[in-house]
């Protein structure tokens, strides 16, 4: 790993930490979506484990990040469920990965086709800087050689990306800045390929799931803005 490289995801761990954004949060996120993956039933639908897994990681996120004082909000919109920090300008949205992700070697990518809005958001990530844990993170757009691209909202889009290794037992996860993207199939689907900066922590073992910990009170008034997705 390079030095440039070394001192990007240094100054992004600095930055999450001083957000209460840390690895422990993270991984009690992620406990609680294996948990659920596990608990569906023979029953239910096919996909109702990958349903419950990524409700649950969502939530729970939330739910740690909403009460802590640090500027962390929730924003529903455009089909998208982001847990956004205005000040900060981080936008997180959470979604499965494939094979290779929180592994060191190897791209991983997004599992599922994404959107317009999705392309938007990362496309909007090009147009600042690569940092963004640094002062001045936002780059006037009128020095950007990109056209501006209207999302959900201004921040810098990372991706909390999870998978669920049934070879190994493990869950694997990263937090992850994406920069790039590749078409899929002919309905002007992509998924997120490119990453300038990935933050992968320590697998959890499927035998981990049952040790979940005791969450925080959430006692915020939720308030919901849903529009059509697209």
């Amino acid at each position: 790993m390079s030095e440039t490289v070394l001192a990007l995801v240094n100054s992004n761990l600095q930055r999450m930490e001083s957000l209460g954004l840390n690895q422990e949060i993270l991984t009690q996120s992620m406990l609680m979506g294996l948990s659920q993956y596990r608990s569906a039933s023979k029953l239910e639908p096919l996909n109702a484990g990958g349903s419950k897994a990524s409700f649950a990681i969502v939530q729970t996120l939330r739910q740690q990040l909403l009460g802590n004082g640090l500027g962390w909000k929730m924003l529903n919109q455009k089909g998208q469920c982001l847990t956004i920090n205005p000040e900060n300008q981080i936008s997180i949205i959470t979604t499965s990965g494939d094979k290779y992700t929180g592994l060191s070697d190897g791209q991983p990518c997004t599992k599922n086709g994404k959107g317009l809005e999705t392309k938007n958001q990362v496309k909007k990530n090009i147009g600042q800087t690569l940092c963004l844990f640094e002062e001045g993170a936002i780059i006037d757009k009128e020095q950007q050689d990109i056209e501006y691209i209207e999302s959900a909202d201004d921040n810098q889009l990372w991706l909390l990306l999870y998978y669920f290794d049934f070879y190994k037992k493990e869950a694997r996860f990263e937090l992850s800045l994406p920069i790039g993207v590749k078409e899929v199939g002919n309905k002007g689907k992509v998924k997120v390929s490119q990453w300038s900066d990935r933050l992968t922590f320590p697998a959890i073992s499927f035998d981990e799931d049952s040790i979940i910990a005791e969450l925080p009170d959430f006692d915020d008034e939720i308030e919901f803005n849903i529009s059509p997705k697209e």
